[in-house]
């Protein structure tokens, strides 16, 4: 088996973004070298993701499974597959986080030393995380986990500003909303 099989790709992905979220704790005194290196970090991953996405699309590699955790408990495994539907959302995300990664480096230098800089870049790189594994869970619990934790940290995304009370405001609307979707989903 080959590293540059699909799998292990995502896998690598899905570590370097692990990788990037560590950083941006470990780097969160630094501003301008946390800026840096998270996002130099996402590219990177996002990369790889959309190579992997590629791969699965073009017909080169049937679906992907990958097993994150195990258990004797039904249900309670955090499987991932990736077929050729969740490897469009893959690389649509990909494409995505490259270019708001590169946007990043510049826009968010003015925060520093007003803002916690790293949160930000925790909570970016988690919501990353949670989106993968929201277009690649395979069972009802793990995708129900990924949402929620998508929904919960979008919403601490748009109120990263919250001395505007229109994020306040859009911030609220969006968790209510958020929720009255999941209320359908469950």
């Amino acid at each position: 088996m080959s590293l540059f099989q699909p799998d292990n790709l995502i896998q690598l992905s899905i570590l370097l973004f692990f990788g990037a979220a560590a950083a941006s704790i470990l780097l969160r005194k630094r501003d301008a070298l946390c800026n840096r290196i998270s996002n130099i970090i996402c590219i990177g991953a996002a990369l790889i993701l959309a190579w992997a996405s590629l791969v699965i699309i073009s017909g080169g590699h049937g679906p992907v499974d990958i097993n994150l955790f195990k258990s004797t408990l039904p249900f309670i495994e955090l499987n991932m597959r990736v077929d050729a539907l969740s490897a469009v959302f893959l690389l649509i995300l990909a494409i995505l986080t490259i270019c708001v990664s590169i946007y990043s480096i510049g826009y968010i230098s003015h925060y520093y030393g007003k803002r916690n800089v790293g949160l930000f870049y925790l909570l970016y790189i988690t919501f990353i995380l949670s989106m993968v594994f929201v277009f690649t869970s395979s069972n009802a619990i793990f995708f129900y986990i990924a949402w929620e934790a998508m929904a919960v940290l979008s919403y601490f995304l748009v109120i990263f500003e919250s001395e505007h009370e229109e994020n306040i405001r859009a911030g609220t609307l969006y968790v209510v909303m958020t929720h009255i979707a999941t209320a359908f989903l469950l």
